[in-house]
C-alpha cells in the first residue's frame, strides 16, 4: 500500500475529465436530465449522512441529514471544512484511506468524527472511491451512519422479534386451554340441564360457567397478542368506534372525563370490529385505572400523513394513516418499565387485579391489522398511545344482526369431528341435548367416510381446524369437493385469516371454543337456514 497514489489537488479536475472521455466512459448509458433530480431527492432525503469529496478531503456536497450529525446549521458551514479534519485521529483517517485503496469501497468502517462544538459522534462509515485512469482516488461517496441510531434500530428488530416468539407460544397455549374450557363448559352446560340436579348443584354450575367466561378472556387476550384471532374484517369508520367505547368507560369511571374528537370525515381501515373496540377499550380503561383520582382521558381519530416510524415498535412505510390517540392525564409510565409495557404477563398492578396480558393484546391485534403503535409518558404528567392503521379503499359498512331462527325439525344430523375424545363426547351429548341426531369422526379423513356413506341425511358438519391427518382446511375441500352444498361451520379455538378464507370460500359460520349450549344451537341454527348455495 505504501506505494497506492491519491491524487491530488490540481490532478482532480483533470482526472475527472480524463475518465468522462475514456473509450469506456463514452459507451456507458447516462442518465436522463430528469432522472438526474431523482438521485438528487434521494440525496437529499436520506436519513443517514450522504457526501461527495474529493480525496483530499475537499467536501463537495452533503445532505441535511449529515449537517445535523456532525452540528452545522448551513451546508455553506460545512462545505467549508475538510472532511479528513473531522477524524477524531490522523490514524482513523489514514485507515479509511487504506482500506478505500485496496478494496475500492468500505462496507462498514467504524469510527469518531468531530462536530462542530469540539464534541464526537461514534459513526459508521460507508464509502465508495471513484478512481481515474492511473488508478487514483479522484473522488469519494459515502454515507454516514450514526452508530446510536443502529442502536436503536436493533433495539427495536431485537424487541420485535422478542415478541414475534412469545405470540407464537402464547397462541399455542391459548389453543390447547381453549379445547380444556370447551370441556368444562359443555359438561356444565349438560349438569345444568339435568332435571334431578338441585339447586345448591346448579349454582355451582353457574359459578363454573363464570370461570369459563373469565378464562376465555385470558385466552382471547392471549390469542390478540398472538395475532389470532381477526375473524370478520370488514370497512370500519373509527369515528363511530370510540363512541360505543365513551359509554362503556363513563359507566365504569365516573371520576374520568372522557372526551371525544372524531376526525370530521370517515377514517376508514379494514378490520375486525370487535377486536378495534377490544383494543381502544384495553387502551382506554388502562388509562383511567391511571388516573385514580380523576383526570381527563382525551380519545382523537385523525387522518394523519406519516414519515416517521422510529419510535413505533415495528417500522411501516411512510404515508397517510387512520390514527387513533388515546392520552390521559395520569400518574404516567416509568422510563424503565416502559420496554415492557407490551410484553405477555408483565404488570406493575397487584396480582389480582391484572393479568399482564391487556397491552399484550393491543400489540398484537394492531400488528394483526398491519398497524403501527408507540407511546409516550411522562411521570406525573400522563401516558399517550398512538395507534395507526392502513387506510381503507372502501367505505364503512354496518354490521347485518343475525335473525333469529326457527326451532330445528328432530331428524336432522350432525357430524361433529374433532381429534379430542373428550370433547367429541360432550359435545355429541349437547347436540343430542338440542334434539339432533349426531355422527362424531376423529380425523378428517373419517369424517369424509362417513359424510360420504351418510351425506343424505347430515345437515351440518362441525369441524375443527386442528388435527393430525387432514386439517380443517384440507378436510372441508375434500367434502365439498365431494359435496359442493356441503354446510360445514369450523370449530377452533382462535380465528385466522385461514379461517376468514374458508368462511369466503362456502363455510357457513365459526364457532369459538369454548362454547356454550345456546352458542351450538344458535350457530347450528343458522347453518341449517341458510341457503346451501354453491361458492362462488
Amino acid at each position: 500500500m505504501e506505494n497506492a497514489s491519491i491524487g491530488h489537488p490540481d490532478s482532480s479536475a483533470s482526472s475527472f475529465q480524463e475518465a468522462a472521455q475514456s473509450p469506456e466512459a463514452s459507451m456507458k448509458p447516462s442518465l436522463p436530465a430528469d432522472d438526474l433530480d431523482i438521485y438528487r431527492l434521494y440525496f437529499e432525503n436520506d436519513s443517514n449522512g450522504s457526501f461527495i469529496s474529493t480525496a483530499e478531503g475537499q467536501i463537495l456536497d452533503c445532505n441535511p441529514a449529515l449537517l445535523d450529525i456532525l452540528g452545522y446549521d448551513s451546508k455553506e458551514a460545512l462545505l467549508s471544512q475538510n472532511a479528513f479534519e473531522r477524524y477524531l485521529t490522523p490514524e482513523l483517517r489514514l485507515l479509511f484511506l487504506t482500506q478505500l485503496m485496496q478494496h475500492r469501497k468500505v462496507e462498514y468502517f467504524p469510527c469518531e468524527l468531530k462536530r462542530s462544538d469540539g464534541s464526537s459522534v461514534a459513526v459508521m462509515l460507508q464509502a465508495t472511491a471513484l478512481f481515474n485512469s492511473r488508478d487514483e482516488i479522484t473522488h469519494i461517496m459515502g454515507r454516514i451512519l450514526e452508530v446510536s441510531k443502529l442502536n436503536q434500530s436493533q433495539s427495536q428488530i431485537f424487541e420485535a422479534s422478542k415478541l414475534e416468539a412469545l405470540g407464537t407460544l402464547a397462541g399455542g397455549i391459548a389453543h390447547n386451554f381453549n379445547n380444556i374450557l370447551a370441556g368444562i363448559q359443555g359438561n356444565a352446560s349438560l349438569i345444568g340441564l339435568d332435571p334431578s340436579a338441585n339447586t345448591q348443584q346448579k349454582l355451582r354450575v353457574r359459578d363454573i360457567e363464570t370461570l369459563v367466561e373469565r378464562g376465555a378472556k385470558v385466552t382471547s387476550q392471549m390469542l390478540g397478542f398472538a395475532q389470532k384471532g381477526k375473524y370478520q374484517v370488514l370497512p370500519l369508520d373509527l369515528n363511530r368506534v370510540i363512541e360505543s367505547v365513551r359509554i362503556m368507560i363513563e359507566g365504569s369511571f365516573r371520576n374520568v372525563e372522557v372526551r371525544l374528537h372524531p376526525f370530521d370525515e370517515a377514517v376508514v381501515i379494514d378490520a375486525d370490529p370487535n377486536q378495534i373496540e377490544q383494543m381502544l377499550l384495553t387502551l382506554c380503561i388502562n388509562a383511567c385505572e391511571a388516573m385514580p383520582s380523576g383526570g381527563t382521558l382525551d380519545i382523537t381519530i385523525q387522518k394523519r400523513l406519516i414519515g416517521d416510524f422510529s419510535k413505533a415498535l415495528y417500522p411501516a412505510q411512510p404515508g397517510v394513516y387512520g390514527a387513533i390517540t388515546v392520552q390521559d392525564t395520569g400518574v404516567g409510565i416509568s422510563p424503565e418499565h416502559l420496554p415492557k409495557i407490551f410484553e405477555p404477563f408483565f404488570t406493575t398492578k397487584p396480582m389480582h387485579r391484572g393479568s399482564g396480558l391487556g397491552l399484550a393484546s393491543v400489540f398484537g391485534i394492531v400488528r394483526n391489522h398491519s398497524g403501527a403503535i408507540w407511546v409516550e409518558s411522562e411521570l406525573g404528567v400522563g401516558t399517550t398511545f398512538t395507534v395507526a392503521f392502513p387506510l381503507s379503499r372502501h367505505s364503512a359498512e354496518c354490521r347485518p344482526e343475525p335473525e333469529p331462527a326457527a326451532d330445528p325439525p328432530v331428524i336432522d344430523t350432525i357430524l361433529f369431528v374433532d381429534d379430542e375424545p373428550l370433547l367429541r363426547d360432550v359435545a355429541s351429548q349437547m347436540i343430542t341435548r338440542l334434539g339432533y341426531e349426531v355422527l362424531t369422526a376423529a380425523t378428517g379423513q373419517e369424517a369424509l367416510r362417513l359424510y360420504q356413506k351418510h351425506h343424505d341425511r347430515i345437515r351440518v358438519v362441525i369441524l375443527d381446524m386442528m388435527m393430525p391427518d387432514w386439517n380443517g382446511i384440507e378436510t372441508f375441500e375434500r367434502l365439498q369437493a365431494f359435496d359442493p352444498r356441503v354446510r360445514v361451520l369450523i370449530c377452533s379455538g382462535f380465528t385466522s385469516d385461514v379461517t376468514s378464507n374458508l368462511l369466503k370460500k362456502g363455510c357457513k359460520g365459526f364457532i369459538q371454543k369454548p362454547f356454550s349450549m345456546s352458542d351450538l344451537k344458535f350457530h347450528i341454527l343458522n347453518a341449517l337456514h341458510e341457503p346451501a348455495a354453491m361458492p362462488a
